[in-house]
């Protein structure tokens, strides 16, 4: 039986939202349309492009110094040729959009924000499959994973992001004052620009028979020679995805995309 409503076009790869619209989630953007524009996004950060931020994005100009990132980047995905661009300004606990999700939407996030215990309200809300890179202090990037209910969510690899109080964060200080000043992260711009690209090759092959052909977690290392290495994130016993229900999760992901994925890998 055909399902209602026009049928999707099999190169259309679902609605990806993406939190944290800096470095590494504007790389991502920047090399998945180089290959696929037929997504869907939305698009949530709540900063603006400083100039410091011109050397590790491949989307920001001299002209976005000032303005809101998500901005910036829907700019660049409409100049692209994309029309489905939906944008908010804000911390992800604060957004509309997240709170107001429904079950099946989104079908992949990109979860390339570090501030304010994202990661807890990501998993506080039964989320899709996450993709996402970070890079570390090693000349390293790594491609992160995780696979609804079956693979490790993002608070079992960073624990310290658990508020110790519910919602604590929603008023607690930021690591920079506003009268003092801001912290900048270092980092060498081919490493975010290889995060976001391994992020945006693992989006491309959500659909592939066979997937995930890796463990969750991929990391480049560069020195002293470059090379993979393939690890896997363990659950942890303690963390806050045990505390969720199972048929909840199910129902928040079923009609997205790639729901199926995670019913496969349990009856695996």
């Amino acid at each position: 039986m055909a399902p209602d409503g026009p049928a999707i076009p099999m190169d259309h790869i679902g609605d990806i939202w993406v939190v944290g619209a800096g470095s590494v989630g504007t790389a991502a953007l920047y090399f998945l349309t180089l290959a696929n524009r037929r997504f869907r996004s939305t698009l949530i950060d709540m900063d603006r492009v400083k100039r410091w931020n011109l050397d590790r994005s491949p989307i920001f100009t001299e002209d976005d110094v000032g303005r809101f990132k998500v901005e910036a980047a829907r700019d660049f995905l409409v100049n692209a040729g994309m029309t489905n661009i939906r944008t908010e300004v804000s911390a992800l606990h604060e957004a509309d959009s997240w709170a107001a999700r429904k079950p099946g939407s989104p079908d992949v996030l990109i979860s390339a924000a570090n501030e304010q215990n994202v990661r807890y309200h990501i998993e506080a809300l039964c989320p899709p499959i996450q993709l996402y890179g970070t890079t570390g202090r090693n000349w390293q990037a790594s491609l992160i994973r995780h696979i609804p209910i079956v693979e490790a969510c993002s608070c079992c690899l960073f624990p310290e992001e658990v508020p110790r109080a519910a919602m604590a964060c929603a008023s607690a200080p930021s690591e920079a004052a506003a009268d003092g000043p801001e912290r900048v992260d270092a980092a060498l711009p081919f490493l975010s620009f290889m995060a976001g690209l391994m992020t945006a090759g693992e989006i491309l092959k959500l659909s592939l028979p066979g997937y995930p052909f890796n463990a969750n977690r991929v990391t480049l290392t560069t020195r002293p020679t470059p090379r993979l290495v393939s690890s896997r994130i363990p659950h942890r016993t303690d963390c806050v995805c045990g505390e969720r229900r199972e048929s909840v999760h199910r129902r928040m992901l079923k009609g997205g995309m790639h729901a199926s994925l995670s019913m496969m890998l349990i009856s695996a």
